[in-house]
């Protein structure tokens, strides 16, 4: 009886040659199955701490805006106010422009808020 491909392939298996090479490649498709899922797993955990990071940067940017502005310094006695307060400054000679540091703080405050992606407020 001559052998067929058929009874060639129905005999291989019992070859133990014949199984590695299938063996080696059932192998090395575990290892890539579990480093996949290992980086799946890392790719969660980063997502979720950037979302986390997210969130904190939003409650920065919230308190900055609501506490990090300041206003102009008034005093009842308006020859000491900033020439910027509501009332102004009753010296003259002091010019229109901030000199209590107000608008300084506050640009930075915007500054801020724009790298925080939040964008500053006038």
């Amino acid at each position: 009886m001559s052998e067929t491909p058929e009874t060639n392939m129905a005999t291989s298996h019992k070859d133990p040659r014949s199984v590695a090479p299938l063996l080696a490649t059932i192998a090395d498709f575990a290892r890539l199955q579990e480093s996949c899922n290992a980086q799946d797993a890392s790719v969660v955990a980063m997502s979720e701490k950037v979302r986390r990071l997210e969130r904190q940067r939003d409650e920065l940017a919230a308190v900055l805006r609501e506490y990090g502005r300041r206003s102009h310094t008034y005093c009842e006695d308006s020859w000491y106010s900033c020439p910027k307060a509501e009332d102004g400054c009753a010296d003259d000679r002091r010019g229109p422009e901030c000199d209590c540091g107000a608008d300084e703080h506050n640009a930075k405050i915007d500054a801020l808020l724009a790298r925080l992606g939040e964008g500053g407020e006038g």
